[in-house]
């Protein structure tokens, strides 16, 4: 449908938008990127599915130690993208405002700042 794909093509215009592996990109984030730094990449995932990509974040866990997480980000049927099973926005920039504002956690539930994108 053209709304889905109306949406992947806006997620794969972003400036943020990493068109390589995971390993790559969790290369470049560990080696060049901040606390808070983000990128968006395609999910590797099986099986692989349209409208699905990650949102790979540095944050400092409990330890504090740098660390990388990875939230599954979906489009729906209608175009709308979310971080499943969250709630679902028209863009990917409302869905990066609304998360800066609540604030995500990471694997050992330490907050996981959305500082600013890292551009590779």
């Amino acid at each position: 449908p053209r709304a889905i794909r109306k949406a992947i093509e806006s997620i794969q215009a972003e400036d943020y938008f990493f068109k390589g592996t995971k390993q790559e990109a969790e290369a470049a984030l560990r080696m060049r990127g901040r606390e808070g730094h983000y990128l968006l990449r395609k999910r590797q995932a099986q099986p692989m599915q349209d409208g699905e990509f990650a949102l790979m974040v540095r944050y400092r866990r409990r330890d504090h130690k740098p660390a990388l997480v990875n939230y599954v980000v979906h489009v729906d049927n209608m175009g709308l993208i979310n971080l499943l099973p969250e709630p679902s926005f028209s863009t990917i920039t409302d869905l990066i405002s609304h998360w800066k504002r609540v604030g995500l956690k990471g694997t050992d539930m330490s907050p996981v700042p959305l500082n600013g994108p890292f551009i590779a």
